[in-house]
């Protein structure tokens, strides 16, 4: 109940707290938390109006990724969300952009992303700040 409440709260810092420990609770406890029904937060939290509360979404996202066990639990996740991360590579935040090309990479390195997608991503090369070029 509490955490259904503060992840919509009016601070970025709150919300941004709610996210990083709903991805510790997925981490720690995947047989219970590792779903759709949690993993929906983190989605909706990818469009959040602080750069602050997307990055950690993001942050999530990555350590998600690089554990192989849950692959097969993030497909429809991946499926709902992918097209917004792609996105994201390209955020007014560079701190955001640079974390969603992370993500990105993850993605593409399981396959996930179609040639649209990757086009996107291969602008960055020459984009500014260097930090989501050299991501």
């Amino acid at each position: 109940g509490v955490f259904v409440m503060r992840y919509r709260d009016w601070k970025a810092d709150i919300r941004s707290l709610c996210i990083q420990e709903m991805g510790e609770w997925i981490m720690t406890y995947s047989s219970m938390f590792l779903a759709d029904t949690y993993l929906k937060y983190i989605g909706w939290m990818l469009h959040d109006q602080s750069g602050e509360v997307r990055v950690m979404a993001l942050m999530v996202l990555e350590r998600l990724y690089k554990n192989e066990a849950f692959h097969n639990h993030l497909d429809l996740f991946t499926h709902k969300f992918k097209d917004r991360i792609v996105e994201m590579v390209m955020d007014v935040d560079g701190l955001t952009g640079t974390h969603a090309v992370r993500v990105a990479c993850l993605l593409l390195d399981l396959d996930i992303l179609d040639d649209e997608n990757c086009e996107q991503i291969y602008q960055l090369v020459f984009v500014r700040p260097r930090g989501v070029a050299q991501a």
